[in-house]
């Protein structure tokens, strides 16, 4: 038992290591914000955008408690974010478990700090492995419309995903067979769950698998967040403004498995045993919700065909031959799978004709105008009904717009270029709606124009500390001799952008935001000159 104890800790120490050492090199993060944890202390929060992405579609979100810190760094899992356009976040403070707004206030930062607004408010898949498990189950349930999927990978035990909030989310729970300390009622957990409340949840048991995952135990589960993408995020969904909605999954839209037929108990010396002899490594059956051939509600639940078999192949042999390949035609009928064609969900029987005019999004101000004609009834009983219901879908205008009003002027405060979109959207989608008017006439701003102009130039300065190369061992700071000689001429122009920002813009906050990328890399910094008149 101590030896199993000492080769755990020499486990951890190793991954904390590699992960200090890869942070140190530079080479990992596109943005790196430092801020004050639950305990007073300075934590690191990390992002990675993969190259090139114009707009992030959604995040994996990771904690660096438990072991997915080197993992978030990896290969493997940037390239599932390279090819899905996600980006990564790496927390080194746990999970919020009562209160999301600091989690939250975070990814406004990253948003800023990498100019990619969409940050702020894109869908999240999230991780918990051992204790950790804890932390990720509860902020789950603090903001479950964000979240897209979530994965339990060796948890402590079964009540830590046990929220109500998770059961219509798809999760996946992993547990080794050979974890005698942790690997406890979790299976028992999942059968419960699915029995009573139809939770849309699997268990997967690693043959031999001690607590720590490895490469195989990655593998399967990139499998299952690939299929749970391109189920979930809508094709054009847009998180710049506000969060996307998520697709909804129905139970028996999916596939089901048997579970392995053993139960874990105490073996009385603080580990946990199964209770008979118990065949893990064996091939379980599968099969489409309605031709499952045992109880629906005592199976695992898997959200497609493709991931179903590829669990039934991990199960039998611990490993799976190409856990990337999807089945044909899955990426296209991803694209086809849009927002519903309706404005915001606005929907309406009665009036389905002006609702369907506003939704293509070609002219509301003639519908709008229509819609006040038919509110007023002029005494006409027989047109009652369809005055109440124009009077409801304009009040309901007024909301939306109001609210996409108001989500434009927060965007001035992050990032003015997307609230110069935003402000252009309501003007163009809301025409005719006092909101509408409100956004035109912040479009004329001049102080708005000069703070996306501003920010035009930040994104150049931003790009040019994106292709700074890293050095190994070498600290990420024009003070370091070897990481300078390497970036010479990057850290010149980097220099002479955060210049031209910080003196033409003096007072916004591009300026601030150019301050800061050159205090990071001790870059010297230019005196501060006057603000250029707003032009």
């Amino acid at each position: 038992m101590r030896t199993a104890q000492l080769l755990v800790v020499l486990v951890v120490l190793v991954v904390l290591l590699t992960l200090s050492t890869r942070l140190a090199a530079g080479e990992q993060w596109n943005a790196t914000i430092t801020v004050a944890g639950s305990d007073g202390r300075p934590s690191a929060y990390h992002l990675w955008v993969p190259d090139g992405v114009k707009r992030i579609r959604a995040l994996f979100l990771f904690t660096s408690y438990g072991s997915f810190a080197g993992f978030a760094g990896g290969a493997q899992i940037r390239e599932l974010g390279r090819d899905l356009h996600c980006g990564i976040v790496l927390s080194e403070e746990r999970l919020p478990d009562k209160d999301a707004a600091p989690m939250l206030a975070t990814l406004q930062m990253l948003a800023m700090r990498s100019a990619h607004p969409e940050v702020a408010h894109a869908p999240l898949f999230v991780f918990g492995h051992s204790n950790s498990t804890h932390d990720m189950g509860r902020f789950a349930a603090l903001v479950p419309t964000r979240i897209a999927g979530w994965v339990a990978m060796k948890s402590a035990f079964g009540e830590q995903f046990s929220l109500p909030q998770l059961y219509r989310i798809p999760g996946m729970v992993v547990s080794g067979e050979a974890d005698h300390s942790y690997f406890q009622n979790q299976l028992e957990t999942v059968r419960r769950l699915r029995r009573e409340h139809g939770a849309l949840m699997h268990m997967l048991i690693e043959a031999d698998g001690p607590h720590w995952p490895n490469e195989p135990t990655f593998e399967i589960m990139m499998a299952f967040l690939k299929n749970v993408f391109y189920l979930r995020v809508p094709a054009d969904g847009d998180a710049t403004v506000a969060p996307v909605k998520l697709l909804e999954l129905a139970e028996a839209d999916g596939w089901l498995g048997q579970h392995v037929a053993g139960k874990r108990i105490p073996d009385g010396a603080g580990n946990w045993k199964w209770e008979q002899p118990t065949d893990v490594k064996r091939l379980l059956e599968i099969a489409p919700f309605a031709e499952f051939p045992g109880d629906a509600r005592d199976a695992s639940w898997f959200p497609s065909a493709d991931y179903a078999r590829k669990w039934q192949e991990y199960c039998h042999t611990v490993a799976v031959k190409d856990w990337a390949r999807l089945l044909p035609g899955t990426v296209e009928a991803w694209s086809a799978k849009r927002r519903p064609p309706v404005i915001d969900g606005l929907e309406s029987t009665l009036l389905a004709t002006q609702v369907k005019r506003l939704a293509a999004n070609s002219g509301s101000k003639p519908v709008i105008e229509e819609l006040r004609r038919l509110a007023t009834t002029n005494g006409k009983a027989d047109e009652a009904d369809e005055a109440a219901e124009a009077t409801r879908i304009l009040a309901v205008l007024d909301q939306l717009s109001g609210e996409r009003l108001i989500q434009a002027k927060r965007l001035e405060t992050t990032h003015p270029p997307s609230a110069l979109a935003a402000y252009q959207a309501v003007a163009r989608r809301f025409d005719g709606m006092s909101a509408a008017d409100s956004a035109r006439e912040r479009l004329k701003a001049k102080e708005l124009k000069r703070e996306v102009s501003a920010w035009t130039a930040l994104d150049r300065l931003i790009q040019l500390d994106g292709a700074l190369v890293a050095v190994e061992g070498a600290q990420r700071r024009a003070d370091d001799q070897r990481f300078a000689s390497t970036n010479s001429k990057r850290l010149q122009e980097i220099h002479g952008a955060g210049t031209a920002v910080m003196r033409e813009f003096a007072d916004t906050l591009a300026a601030k935001e150019a301050r800061a990328l050159l205090t990071r890399l001790a870059v010297p910094i230019p005196t501060e000159k006057p603000a250029s008149t707003a032009r």
